[in-house]
Protein backbone atom coordinates (compact mmCIF):
# COMPACT_ATOMS: atom_id res chain seq x y z
CA UNK A 1 0.00 0.00 0.00
CA UNK A 2 1.53 3.49 -1.08
CA UNK A 3 1.48 6.57 1.77
CA UNK A 4 0.06 9.33 0.49
CA UNK A 5 2.84 11.92 0.37
CA UNK A 6 2.46 15.52 2.30
CA UNK A 7 3.66 18.45 -0.11
CA UNK A 8 4.17 22.19 0.95
CA UNK A 9 4.11 24.87 -1.27
CA UNK A 10 6.24 26.83 1.54
CA UNK A 11 9.78 28.04 0.45
CA UNK A 12 12.44 25.66 2.16
CA UNK A 13 14.24 28.82 4.14
CA UNK A 14 17.10 29.28 6.40
CA UNK A 15 14.08 30.58 8.52
CA UNK A 16 11.69 28.06 8.47
CA UNK A 17 15.05 25.00 9.07
CA UNK A 18 15.72 27.30 12.51
CA UNK A 19 12.16 26.83 13.08
CA UNK A 20 12.09 23.45 12.74
CA UNK A 21 15.11 22.75 14.76
CA UNK A 22 14.07 24.77 17.56
CA UNK A 23 10.87 23.16 17.43
CA UNK A 24 12.24 19.58 17.90
CA UNK A 25 14.70 20.43 20.08
CA UNK A 26 12.01 21.77 22.75
CA UNK A 27 10.90 18.21 22.72
CA UNK A 28 13.97 17.33 24.12
CA UNK A 29 13.24 19.86 27.37
CA UNK A 30 15.96 22.64 25.27
CA UNK A 31 15.28 26.28 24.40
CA UNK A 32 17.06 28.28 22.25
CA UNK A 33 16.29 31.47 21.68
CA UNK A 34 17.89 33.50 18.65
CA UNK A 35 17.88 37.32 18.80
CA UNK A 36 19.95 39.95 17.56
CA UNK A 37 21.65 42.93 19.19
CA UNK A 38 20.89 45.94 16.93
CA UNK A 39 22.28 49.42 16.29
CA UNK A 40 20.48 52.30 15.57
CA UNK A 41 22.28 55.16 14.92
CA UNK A 42 19.88 57.14 13.33
CA UNK A 43 22.34 58.85 10.16
CA UNK A 44 19.71 59.14 7.73
CA UNK A 45 17.37 61.62 7.10
CA UNK A 46 13.98 59.57 7.64
CA UNK A 47 10.51 61.20 7.01
CA UNK A 48 7.18 58.88 8.37
CA UNK A 49 3.97 60.39 7.98
CA UNK A 50 1.26 59.60 10.30
CA UNK A 51 -2.08 60.83 11.61
CA UNK A 52 -2.01 64.41 13.14
CA UNK A 53 -3.87 63.16 15.79
CA UNK A 54 -1.13 61.51 17.14
CA UNK A 55 0.48 62.92 19.89
CA UNK A 56 4.64 61.91 21.17
CA UNK A 57 5.24 62.49 24.99
CA UNK A 58 7.32 61.20 27.61
CA UNK A 59 5.75 59.93 30.29
CA UNK A 60 6.52 59.72 34.20
CA UNK A 61 4.96 57.88 37.13
CA UNK A 62 1.83 59.76 37.21
CA UNK A 63 0.91 57.86 33.79
CA UNK A 64 1.05 54.61 35.29
CA UNK A 65 -2.81 53.87 34.87
CA UNK A 66 -2.07 54.59 31.65
CA UNK A 67 0.31 52.25 30.57
CA UNK A 68 -1.35 49.36 32.56
CA UNK A 69 -4.36 50.13 30.39
CA UNK A 70 -2.50 50.11 27.29
CA UNK A 71 -1.28 46.54 28.43
CA UNK A 72 -3.58 45.28 31.17
CA UNK A 73 -1.20 42.40 31.82
CA UNK A 74 2.07 44.49 32.95
CA UNK A 75 3.01 45.13 36.65
CA UNK A 76 2.82 48.31 38.58
CA UNK A 77 5.25 47.54 40.38
CA UNK A 78 7.58 47.15 37.89
CA UNK A 79 6.70 50.32 36.01
CA UNK A 80 7.27 52.70 39.22
CA UNK A 81 10.85 50.87 39.62
CA UNK A 82 11.55 51.78 35.89
CA UNK A 83 10.68 55.31 36.68
CA UNK A 84 12.40 55.54 40.22
CA UNK A 85 15.98 53.97 38.46
CA UNK A 86 15.73 56.87 35.95
CA UNK A 87 14.28 54.94 32.67
CA UNK A 88 12.45 56.88 30.38
CA UNK A 89 9.34 56.10 28.83
CA UNK A 90 8.29 57.47 25.69
CA UNK A 91 4.67 56.88 24.15
CA UNK A 92 2.14 57.66 21.61
CA UNK A 93 -1.58 59.48 22.46
CA UNK A 94 -4.78 59.28 20.31
CA UNK A 95 -6.91 61.71 21.58
CA UNK A 96 -8.43 59.49 24.35
CA UNK A 97 -5.67 57.27 25.26
CA UNK A 98 -2.21 56.34 24.83
CA UNK A 99 -1.94 53.64 22.14
CA UNK A 100 1.99 52.77 22.12
CA UNK A 101 5.16 52.94 23.95
CA UNK A 102 8.79 52.28 24.23
CA UNK A 103 10.98 52.34 27.82
CA UNK A 104 14.71 53.70 27.34
CA UNK A 105 17.94 53.05 29.78
CA UNK A 106 20.55 55.55 29.60
CA UNK A 107 22.56 53.54 31.89
CA UNK A 108 22.81 49.49 30.23
CA UNK A 109 21.97 47.71 28.10
CA UNK A 110 19.18 45.90 30.40
CA UNK A 111 18.37 42.53 28.65
CA UNK A 112 18.05 38.93 30.32
CA UNK A 113 20.22 37.64 27.22
CA UNK A 114 22.84 40.50 27.33
CA UNK A 115 24.11 42.99 29.47
CA UNK A 116 26.85 45.94 29.26
CA UNK A 117 27.38 49.75 30.52
CA UNK A 118 26.39 52.58 28.19
CA UNK A 119 28.80 54.93 27.34
CA UNK A 120 27.42 58.58 27.78
CA UNK A 121 26.20 58.57 24.34
CA UNK A 122 24.39 55.42 23.96
CA UNK A 123 20.53 54.74 24.76
CA UNK A 124 18.99 51.24 25.31
CA UNK A 125 15.27 50.62 23.87
CA UNK A 126 13.40 47.54 25.43
CA UNK A 127 9.95 46.77 26.41
CA UNK A 128 8.29 48.25 23.35
CA UNK A 129 4.23 47.93 22.58
CA UNK A 130 1.51 48.90 20.19
CA UNK A 131 -2.02 48.59 20.26
CA UNK A 132 -3.34 45.65 18.32
CA UNK A 133 -6.03 48.43 17.47
CA UNK A 134 -3.45 50.39 15.82
CA UNK A 135 -0.65 48.52 14.29
CA UNK A 136 0.01 48.91 10.59
CA UNK A 137 -0.16 52.77 10.63
CA UNK A 138 3.90 52.93 10.99
CA UNK A 139 3.44 54.11 14.59
CA UNK A 140 6.04 52.28 15.96
CA UNK A 141 9.04 53.61 13.73
CA UNK A 142 7.21 56.92 13.99
CA UNK A 143 7.45 56.24 17.56
CA UNK A 144 11.52 55.70 17.59
CA UNK A 145 12.31 58.69 15.27
CA UNK A 146 10.41 61.14 18.18
CA UNK A 147 12.84 59.01 20.64
CA UNK A 148 15.89 59.70 18.56
CA UNK A 149 15.32 63.30 18.57
CA UNK A 150 14.30 63.55 22.27
CA UNK A 151 17.75 61.85 23.21
CA UNK A 152 19.57 64.19 20.72
CA UNK A 153 18.96 67.03 22.92
CA UNK A 154 20.46 64.63 25.81
CA UNK A 155 23.21 64.03 23.85
CA UNK A 156 22.54 60.39 23.12
CA UNK A 157 23.27 59.60 19.57
CA UNK A 158 24.03 55.89 19.53
CA UNK A 159 20.94 54.03 20.24
CA UNK A 160 20.71 50.03 20.66
CA UNK A 161 18.32 47.18 21.34
CA UNK A 162 17.51 44.05 21.44
CA UNK A 163 15.61 42.33 17.91
CA UNK A 164 13.94 38.56 17.94
CA UNK A 165 15.05 36.51 15.17
CA UNK A 166 11.70 35.31 14.18
CA UNK A 167 10.04 39.38 14.70
CA UNK A 168 9.68 40.14 11.34
CA UNK A 169 7.55 43.44 11.95
CA UNK A 170 10.40 44.07 14.38
CA UNK A 171 13.20 43.42 11.68
CA UNK A 172 11.13 45.37 9.14
CA UNK A 173 10.70 48.61 10.98
CA UNK A 174 14.09 48.73 12.51
CA UNK A 175 15.94 48.05 8.91
CA UNK A 176 13.06 51.17 7.60
CA UNK A 177 14.96 53.31 10.48
CA UNK A 178 18.74 51.78 9.01
CA UNK A 179 19.57 49.63 11.36
CA UNK A 180 21.93 46.90 11.93
CA UNK A 181 22.21 43.90 13.58
CA UNK A 182 25.71 44.01 15.21
CA UNK A 183 25.73 40.57 16.41
CA UNK A 184 23.38 37.39 16.94
CA UNK A 185 22.99 36.32 20.32
CA UNK A 186 21.61 32.49 21.42
CA UNK A 187 20.29 31.85 24.26
CA UNK A 188 20.17 28.41 25.23
CA UNK A 189 18.49 26.74 28.30
CA UNK A 190 18.23 23.16 29.27
CA UNK A 191 15.52 22.23 31.71
CA UNK A 192 14.51 25.74 32.63
CA UNK A 193 17.66 24.84 35.19
CA UNK A 194 21.23 25.62 33.01
CA UNK A 195 21.21 28.88 30.67
CA UNK A 196 23.88 30.47 28.58
CA UNK A 197 24.17 32.97 26.06
CA UNK A 198 26.45 32.76 23.16
CA UNK A 199 27.53 36.27 20.77
CA UNK A 200 28.55 35.47 16.84
CA UNK A 201 29.70 38.78 15.44
CA UNK A 202 28.35 39.20 12.12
Amino acid sequence: MLRQMVTTTEPITPTRIARGIRRRLGWLGMSVVPLYLTREDAQREISIAVDPRFLFAQLGPADNDALLELVPRSDREVYLRRFRAGKLCFAVRDPTRLIAKVWCDLDEISSPFYSRRLEPHEAFFFDVYCHPDYRGRNLTPWLRLQCYAALRERGRLRYFSVTGYFNRSARNFKRKLGAINECLLIQVNLFGRYRRTWMLRL
